[in-house]
């Protein structure tokens, strides 16, 4: 039996660390969009009135919302209990790359959906 398991944890680790890099250049092609203006998005209104951990949990969601539609998550986080129309960049770092840092509200040309719903 141990024969037949020689080798498993080095397989293991290896289609782990294939996983792990997809899931990195995945996100980032989708965060980092060459052209964000024509990038599909979805908005993401950060406004959980409850602890960090509850609002860290509702923008998780929103993530994978994201990643399963292939949209670039834009985060409004003036609402943001812990820095009320400061934003979440005051304390924590940006969720897009540059080339979306400025993109905020839909009036881009392009369609962006809320999420949740709305």
């Amino acid at each position: 039996v141990l024969k037949r398991l020689e080798g498993v944890n080095d397989y293991v680790s290896a289609k782990m660390a294939a996983l792990q890099s997809y899931v990195q250049r995945t996100i980032s092609s989708i965060q980092n969009p060459s052209n964000c203006t024509a990038a599909p998005k979805l908005l993401c209104r950060l406004t959980n009135p409850y602890g960090l951990a509850s609002a860290v949990h509702d923008l998780l969601w929103c993530f994978v919302a994201a990643l399963r539609t292939g949209r670039t998550l834009i985060l409004d986080s003036t609402m943001w209990k812990y820095a009320p129309g400061r934003d979440w960049l005051k304390s924590l770092l940006p969720v897009t790359g540059a080339a979306c840092a400025s993109v905020r509200t839909p009036d881009n040309g392009k369609e962006i959906y809320m999420f949740p719903g709305a």
